[in-house]
């Protein structure tokens, strides 16, 4: 009986190992594009930038976004980085707060010409 029971399992392990099949998928990874900045005017002065730890690229070219503090309505609100597929003939321009007369102003980063 045990040796019955032994070669029935001998013979699913390598069933299942034989169709046990890996596939492998490359999807391109997407570009960031910030979203549409409201034009708002902020009478309080930005936080200066976090420092932020750096993961690892998750693929070779990618290109690092920083994060930026955003206004939340009544208080800055800190967006985190994160990694972008690159733009052919294109390099990042991260966004910063402009200081006017009226207050601190938006502007968000774009893709430049390199």
């Amino acid at each position: 009986m045990k040796r019955i029971v032994l070669a029935a399992l001998l013979l699913c392990s390598q069933v299942q190992a034989q169709v046990s099949v890996g596939i492998g998928v490359t999807v391109p990874a997407p570009v960031y594009m910030p979203p549409p900045a409201p034009s708002v005017v902020v009478r309080v002065t930005p936080p200066a930038p976090q420092v932020e730890i750096m993961p690892a690229a998750p693929f070779p070219g990618a290109v690092w976004i920083p994060g930026f503090w955003r206004w939340g309505g009544v208080q800055y609100v800190w967006a985190p980085g994160t990694w972008s597929a690159p733009r052919h003939g294109y390099v990042w321009a991260p966004g910063h707060w402009k200081g006017t007369r009226w207050g601190w102003k938006w502007k968000p980063g774009k893709w430049r010409p390199a």
